[in-house]
Formats: C-alpha cells, sequence, structure tokens
C-alpha cells in the first residue's frame, strides 16, 4: 500500500513539476496558431508600372523600325521564251486592264 502511494505521490509531483514548462509550450502553441489564423496584411505593391488593366494592346507591341520593302524590279519580259500563248494571254491580260 506504502509503495502504490509513493507512486501516486511521485506521478502527482512529476505533473505539478512539469507544469507550467507544459504550460508554456501550450501557450506558445496557441500563439502559433493565432498568427496563422490571423488575416494577411493588405499588399501593397512595389512595382512602379501602373495596372495593366484598361490600357490598349498597342501599348505592350514592340516600337521598332518599320520596314521598308523595296518593290521587286521589273522582269525584263514577261515572255522571255516567245511563246505565242503565253504572249495572247499576257495581251488579253493588258488589254483587259486598259493598259
Amino acid at each position: 500500500m506504502q509503495a502504490k502511494h509513493l507512486m501516486v505521490f511521485s506521478t502527482l509531483a512529476f505533473f505539478i513539476a512539469i507544469g507550467p514548462v507544459g504550460a508554456a509550450n501550450l501557450g506558445k502553441a496557441q500563439g502559433t496558431v493565432d498568427n496563422i489564423r490571423a488575416a494577411d496584411p493588405p499588399k501593397v505593391s512595389t512595382s512602379t508600372k501602373p495596372s495593366p488593366v484598361g490600357q490598349p494592346i498597342s501599348d505592350y507591341k514592340p516600337k521598332g523600325p518599320s520596314v521598308h520593302a523595296k518593290e521587286p524590279p521589273a522582269p525584263k519580259s514577261y515572255n522571255p521564251k516567245n511563246d505565242p500563248a503565253v504572249q495572247k494571254g499576257y495581251d488579253k491580260h493588258q488589254k483587259a486592264h486598259g493598259r
């Protein structure tokens, strides 16, 4: 019986001694949970660019030099082999377009 009382007493002494440490850990854990549950503060933009919403797409297109293409040189002859069928078709085309 005395061993039983000694065991109960030592267990009780252990819980009393560990109590403040356990309470501190519980408080720390509760603080962590509260931080996680807290709302995030509003985000403030750190960029210098304005919002692209509502801006035309042309603002984002690259503005490089325009391409200046030259007309290709006219052929020396539209019928280099002097094919009569080709010449007839060419003459018909020219007549139809008033040239």
